[in-house]
Protein backbone atom coordinates (compact mmCIF):
# COMPACT_ATOMS: atom_id res chain seq x y z
CA UNK A 1 0.00 0.00 0.00
CA UNK A 2 1.25 3.13 -0.88
CA UNK A 3 1.69 6.35 1.66
CA UNK A 4 0.75 9.82 0.13
CA UNK A 5 4.20 10.65 -0.83
CA UNK A 6 4.75 7.41 -2.48
CA UNK A 7 1.26 7.89 -4.26
CA UNK A 8 2.58 11.01 -5.65
CA UNK A 9 5.64 10.03 -6.80
CA UNK A 10 4.25 7.18 -8.84
CA UNK A 11 0.99 8.87 -10.35
CA UNK A 12 2.03 12.25 -9.84
CA UNK A 13 -1.25 13.49 -8.58
CA UNK A 14 -2.37 14.20 -4.73
CA UNK A 15 -4.41 10.61 -4.98
CA UNK A 16 -5.03 10.68 -1.14
CA UNK A 17 -6.78 14.30 -1.22
CA UNK A 18 -9.19 12.66 -3.62
CA UNK A 19 -9.73 10.02 -0.81
CA UNK A 20 -7.96 7.74 -3.47
CA UNK A 21 -5.74 4.57 -1.97
CA UNK A 22 -3.69 3.02 -4.44
CA UNK A 23 -3.23 -0.73 -3.72
CA UNK A 24 -0.68 -2.49 -5.36
CA UNK A 25 -1.20 -6.80 -5.79
CA UNK A 26 0.82 -9.33 -7.17
CA UNK A 27 -0.59 -12.95 -7.74
CA UNK A 28 1.84 -15.33 -8.69
CA UNK A 29 -0.60 -18.67 -10.02
CA UNK A 30 1.50 -21.84 -9.45
CA UNK A 31 -1.34 -23.84 -10.38
CA UNK A 32 -2.50 -25.15 -13.97
CA UNK A 33 -6.14 -23.53 -13.12
CA UNK A 34 -6.85 -19.65 -14.70
CA UNK A 35 -8.22 -17.74 -12.05
CA UNK A 36 -9.50 -13.92 -12.12
CA UNK A 37 -9.41 -10.99 -9.06
CA UNK A 38 -12.70 -10.05 -8.03
CA UNK A 39 -11.75 -5.91 -8.13
CA UNK A 40 -15.07 -5.91 -6.00
CA UNK A 41 -13.71 -7.97 -3.46
CA UNK A 42 -10.85 -5.76 -2.61
CA UNK A 43 -13.19 -2.57 -2.56
CA UNK A 44 -17.03 -2.41 -3.49
CA UNK A 45 -16.68 0.69 -4.11
CA UNK A 46 -13.31 1.09 -5.90
CA UNK A 47 -12.10 3.21 -8.85
CA UNK A 48 -11.80 2.93 -12.40
CA UNK A 49 -8.84 4.45 -13.81
CA UNK A 50 -11.18 6.75 -15.80
CA UNK A 51 -12.95 7.32 -12.56
CA UNK A 52 -9.54 8.02 -11.57
CA UNK A 53 -8.62 10.15 -14.52
CA UNK A 54 -11.90 12.32 -14.10
CA UNK A 55 -11.46 13.43 -10.60
CA UNK A 56 -7.38 14.38 -10.59
CA UNK A 57 -7.35 15.76 -14.14
CA UNK A 58 -9.64 18.39 -14.65
CA UNK A 59 -7.01 21.43 -14.34
CA UNK A 60 -4.24 19.67 -17.07
CA UNK A 61 -4.56 20.03 -20.78
CA UNK A 62 -6.41 17.88 -23.19
CA UNK A 63 -3.29 15.95 -23.96
CA UNK A 64 -1.98 15.98 -20.19
CA UNK A 65 -5.49 14.10 -19.55
CA UNK A 66 -5.22 11.61 -21.99
CA UNK A 67 -1.41 10.79 -20.66
CA UNK A 68 -2.71 10.28 -17.33
CA UNK A 69 -5.70 8.40 -17.99
CA UNK A 70 -3.33 6.23 -20.18
CA UNK A 71 -1.10 5.70 -16.87
CA UNK A 72 -3.74 4.69 -14.78
CA UNK A 73 -4.66 2.35 -17.29
CA UNK A 74 -1.14 0.99 -17.64
CA UNK A 75 -0.61 0.52 -13.74
CA UNK A 76 -4.05 -1.12 -13.23
CA UNK A 77 -4.63 -4.80 -12.31
CA UNK A 78 -5.34 -7.10 -15.07
CA UNK A 79 -7.23 -9.94 -15.43
CA UNK A 80 -6.75 -12.99 -16.24
CA UNK A 81 -4.20 -14.87 -14.36
CA UNK A 82 -3.23 -17.85 -16.19
CA UNK A 83 -1.76 -20.98 -15.39
CA UNK A 84 1.96 -20.12 -13.82
CA UNK A 85 1.63 -16.51 -15.07
CA UNK A 86 2.33 -13.58 -12.63
CA UNK A 87 0.00 -11.07 -12.68
CA UNK A 88 0.37 -7.29 -11.12
CA UNK A 89 -1.06 -3.96 -10.88
CA UNK A 90 -2.70 -1.21 -8.60
CA UNK A 91 -6.36 -1.20 -7.47
CA UNK A 92 -7.68 2.07 -6.75
CA UNK A 93 -9.89 1.89 -3.58
CA UNK A 94 -11.32 4.43 -0.65
CA UNK A 95 -9.28 5.87 1.46
CA UNK A 96 -8.98 4.18 4.91
CA UNK A 97 -6.80 5.22 8.07
CA UNK A 98 -5.24 2.99 10.97
CA UNK A 99 -5.70 -0.33 8.80
CA UNK A 100 -6.31 -1.24 5.31
CA UNK A 101 -8.17 -4.56 4.78
CA UNK A 102 -7.30 -5.73 1.77
CA UNK A 103 -9.10 -8.91 0.99
CA UNK A 104 -8.14 -10.97 -2.22
CA UNK A 105 -10.79 -13.42 -4.10
CA UNK A 106 -9.17 -15.18 -6.76
CA UNK A 107 -12.36 -16.91 -8.93
CA UNK A 108 -11.27 -20.42 -11.29
CA UNK A 109 -13.41 -22.56 -12.64
CA UNK A 110 -15.20 -25.04 -9.93
CA UNK A 111 -12.49 -23.48 -7.41
CA UNK A 112 -11.56 -20.10 -5.54
CA UNK A 113 -8.82 -19.19 -3.17
CA UNK A 114 -9.36 -16.28 -0.65
CA UNK A 115 -6.98 -14.36 1.14
CA UNK A 116 -6.39 -11.45 3.97
CA UNK A 117 -4.40 -8.75 4.24
CA UNK A 118 -3.87 -6.22 6.80
CA UNK A 119 -2.01 -3.60 6.48
CA UNK A 120 -0.82 -0.81 9.01
CA UNK A 121 -1.47 3.24 7.82
CA UNK A 122 1.04 5.30 8.59
CA UNK A 123 0.08 8.49 10.44
CA UNK A 124 -3.02 7.07 12.22
CA UNK A 125 -2.73 6.90 15.88
CA UNK A 126 -5.00 4.01 17.23
CA UNK A 127 -5.73 3.10 20.79
CA UNK A 128 -4.79 -0.61 20.43
CA UNK A 129 -1.01 -0.19 19.50
CA UNK A 130 -0.80 1.09 23.41
CA UNK A 131 -2.04 -2.19 24.34
CA UNK A 132 0.90 -5.33 24.77
CA UNK A 133 -2.10 -8.25 23.88
CA UNK A 134 1.30 -10.99 24.80
CA UNK A 135 1.38 -9.65 28.13
CA UNK A 136 -2.16 -8.77 29.06
CA UNK A 137 -2.59 -11.47 31.36
CA UNK A 138 0.55 -12.89 33.60
CA UNK A 139 0.96 -16.62 33.02
CA UNK A 140 -0.22 -17.96 35.90
CA UNK A 141 -3.90 -16.56 34.73
CA UNK A 142 -3.84 -18.38 31.26
CA UNK A 143 -5.60 -21.70 31.61
CA UNK A 144 -4.80 -24.78 28.82
CA UNK A 145 -7.56 -26.88 28.30
CA UNK A 146 -8.67 -29.85 26.17
CA UNK A 147 -11.93 -29.85 23.61
CA UNK A 148 -13.72 -31.59 26.08
CA UNK A 149 -12.77 -29.61 29.12
CA UNK A 150 -12.77 -26.39 27.29
CA UNK A 151 -16.60 -26.91 26.21
CA UNK A 152 -17.79 -28.00 29.71
CA UNK A 153 -15.71 -24.75 30.91
CA UNK A 154 -17.69 -22.87 28.73
CA UNK A 155 -21.25 -24.15 29.49
CA UNK A 156 -20.53 -23.64 32.96
CA UNK A 157 -20.47 -20.02 32.38
CA UNK A 158 -23.11 -17.48 33.09
CA UNK A 159 -25.68 -16.94 29.73
CA UNK A 160 -26.21 -12.94 31.37
CA UNK A 161 -25.96 -10.49 34.02
CA UNK A 162 -28.14 -10.34 36.90
CA UNK A 163 -30.05 -8.01 39.41
CA UNK A 164 -28.56 -7.39 42.62
CA UNK A 165 -30.15 -10.25 43.93
CA UNK A 166 -29.66 -12.45 41.50
CA UNK A 167 -32.94 -13.10 40.66
CA UNK A 168 -33.53 -11.94 37.20
CA UNK A 169 -31.42 -12.17 34.43
CA UNK A 170 -30.34 -9.05 32.16
CA UNK A 171 -28.00 -8.32 29.09
CA UNK A 172 -26.29 -11.31 27.58
CA UNK A 173 -22.28 -11.67 28.20
CA UNK A 174 -19.37 -13.53 27.59
CA UNK A 175 -19.60 -13.75 24.12
CA UNK A 176 -16.79 -16.41 22.80
CA UNK A 177 -14.45 -16.58 19.87
CA UNK A 178 -11.84 -18.97 19.44
CA UNK A 179 -9.13 -19.12 16.85
CA UNK A 180 -5.62 -17.67 15.93
CA UNK A 181 -5.64 -13.74 16.64
CA UNK A 182 -4.95 -13.47 13.35
CA UNK A 183 -8.01 -14.96 11.58
CA UNK A 184 -10.41 -13.73 13.76
CA UNK A 185 -9.10 -10.37 13.45
CA UNK A 186 -9.38 -11.04 9.33
CA UNK A 187 -12.64 -12.48 9.96
CA UNK A 188 -13.91 -8.77 11.83
CA UNK A 189 -12.09 -6.60 9.11
CA UNK A 190 -14.20 -8.25 6.34
CA UNK A 191 -17.16 -7.27 8.42
CA UNK A 192 -16.47 -3.46 8.20
CA UNK A 193 -15.07 -3.79 11.49
CA UNK A 194 -12.49 -0.28 11.69
CA UNK A 195 -9.46 0.38 14.55
CA UNK A 196 -10.51 3.75 16.73
CA UNK A 197 -8.74 6.71 16.78
CA UNK A 198 -7.22 7.69 20.67
CA UNK A 199 -8.92 11.48 21.16
CA UNK A 200 -6.35 14.14 20.50
CA UNK A 201 -5.62 16.90 18.83
CA UNK A 202 -5.73 15.54 15.22
CA UNK A 203 -8.33 13.21 15.67
CA UNK A 204 -11.13 15.95 16.98
CA UNK A 205 -9.87 18.84 14.27
CA UNK A 206 -10.34 15.60 11.42
CA UNK A 207 -13.81 14.90 13.62
CA UNK A 208 -14.75 18.78 12.91
CA UNK A 209 -13.85 18.99 9.29
CA UNK A 210 -15.47 15.56 8.87
CA UNK A 211 -19.20 16.98 10.74
CA UNK A 212 -18.43 20.37 8.63
CA UNK A 213 -17.27 19.82 5.12
CA UNK A 214 -18.92 16.24 5.36
CA UNK A 215 -15.33 14.69 4.02
CA UNK A 216 -14.82 11.17 4.93
CA UNK A 217 -13.73 10.46 8.76
CA UNK A 218 -14.61 6.75 9.27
Amino acid sequence: MLSNEESQAVFDTDLYGYGIQPVWIKVDNHSDKTYNLMHSGVDPNHFSPLEVAYLTTGWRSSEAERNMTDHFRKMVFKNPIPPNVSRSGFMYTNLDEGRKVVPIDLIGVEDAKFFTFIIDVPGFVADYLDVDFERLYPPHELVHLDSENLRAALEALPCCTKNASGTHSGDPLNIIFIGARETIEAAFARRGWLPTEEIYSRAIWKTIKAFLFGSRYR
